[in-house]
């Protein structure tokens, strides 16, 4: 209501004193009642003026937008189109604005955000953060079950080394797609349970596409596994689980409103046998239902009490807030390929280190990094990769981790800016200009 009448602030900011007798209350209303209404501004013009805009750019120029758009690049983020309110900041609401392309811009930009998301994948920094990009592209195509090419997926998925997390996310937005068409023998090919356990998730929800069948094969493959495949180090699966276990759960209400519940926990009885206690666990919690103790050859399975297991301490094992010595160089090398304990905790702590001191850890394993890939054959950038730790060597030396952000030696060349600025700085603000002016009078 206030916003219908911001019009009027130039006159009078407070009512004139009432008549006697009557209520103050009363004549804000009474007042506010006679004055002329004037609409207030909307965004929406501009916004649709923006994307006729965006639609007569060539892929060239188009590619260049969306990557700065990606980007958060300031100058884009200025644009009067993307206004700052109490419920949005101005990034958000050009981010809300991508989300709402329209069905022809994104299927003529599938190209773009498949090159932009092969770049960010790799590390690129693209004028801004990888990570960020990345999780942008895929908002977007889950939204509106496009953006990345299907077919994009598909190819990314069957050829692997990819960190796991973002392996079943690509995943999750295949079977999302609109091209998306796999039968239950073809998901199962595709999501390899067995050699990628964090691959469940999106087998169950390929299996939920098929209702009632689907939800029961889903409960079923929890049979599959062993003490040893769940939790998965390299990938946080708690709410991918659990929004799977619910949607199991309304498959039954759907199929057996009456007693859905019931229906639930006589199949779970009858039907599962699940040896994974992370599993146990979480089923328990999301489906509210009971499961019978688990035994093996008749006796309850025993497991193992890894609290007893001896741990290298973070501290004693690698410490980057000094480089390292080529001899702790050199001993720590030796103990990555002959220990694997030793080399899962070596990881985690490596990525510890970067979290704790940041850029300073980042510069001081060179030395470190730089011997590994050289003298070993260990695939730095792909066990690092697991962990979501972006790791270049040659031509330049650059680390990318989430919480530390990106260390770089990497020289910027800097070059006069061309592309779409030149529409954003002409058309654009014109545009921009007469639409505000048209509706302010």
């Amino acid at each position: 209501m206030c916003a219908s009448w911001e019009g009027q602030a130039s006159e009078s900011t407070v009512p004139p004193a009432p008549a006697t007798g009557e209520d103050p209350l009363d004549t804000f209303f009474r007042q506010m009642g006679e004055a002329p209404y004037k609409p207030p501004v909307s965004n929406s013009r501009r916004a649709d003026a923006l994307v006729n805009l965006v639609n007569t750019f060539s892929i060239e120029e188009l590619g260049e937008f969306l990557r700065a758009m990606l980007a958060e690049d300031p100058q884009l983020m200025e644009l009067p189109v993307f206004v700052d309110s109490i419920y949005v900041t101005r990034k958000e609401a050009a981010f809300d604005w991508m989300m709402d392309l329209p069905y022809a811009t994104l299927n003529r930009a599938e190209s773009i955000f498949e090159a932009l998301f092969d770049l960010a994948l790799q590390g690129e920094k693209l004028q801004g953060n990888a990570d960020s990009i990345m999780q942008k592209i895929k908002a977007i195509t889950a939204k509106n079950h496009r953006g990345l090419p299907y077919a994009y997926l598909i190819k990314k998925l069957k050829a692997g080394n990819m960190p796991p997390a973002v392996q079943l996310e690509l995943a999750q937005l295949a079977i999302l797609h609109e091209e998306y068409s796999l039968n239950f023998s073809g998901a199962e090919a595709l999501f390899n349970i067995q050699e990628e356990p964090y691959m469940l998730p999106a087998l169950m929800e390929a299996y939920l596409k098929a209702g009632i069948d689907g939800a029961c094969r889903a409960l079923r493959v929890l049979n599959d596994f062993g003490e040893e495949d769940f939790p998965v180090r390299s990938v946080d699966l708690q709410n991918s689980m659990a929004y799977m276990l619910r949607e199991t759960a309304i498959a039954f209400n759907k199929e057996f409103p009456a007693d859905a519940k019931e229906r639930l926990q006589s199949f779970i009885d009858t039907e599962l046998e699940i040896r994974n206690t992370w599993l146990r666990g979480i089923v328990v919690e999301e489906l509210g239902v009971d499961l019978k103790p688990f035994i093996e050859n008749g006796k309850p399975e025993v497991q193992a009490d890894e609290s007893k297991e001896e741990a290298l301490p973070e501290a004693e094992m690698v410490s980057l807030q000094e480089s390292p010595t080529e001899e702790q160089v050199k001993s720590w090398a030796r103990l990555l390929q002959s220990s694997k304990k030793f080399r899962a905790e070596f990881y985690e702590a490596v990525a510890q280190q970067f979290r704790k001191h940041k850029q300073r850890a980042a510069k001081n394993a060179k030395p470190l990094f730089t011997y590994l890939k050289r003298e070993t054959n260990i695939e730095l950038e792909k066990e690092f990769g697991l962990m979501r730790i972006a790791i270049l060597i040659e031509p330049y030396y650059e680390v990318s981790e989430p919480l530390m952000g990106t260390y770089s030696e990497r020289k910027l060349r800097k070059g006069k800016r061309t592309g779409w600025q030149s529409f954003v700085e002409e058309d654009l603000n014109e545009l921009v200009a007469s639409q505000t002016a048209s509706l302010m009078n």
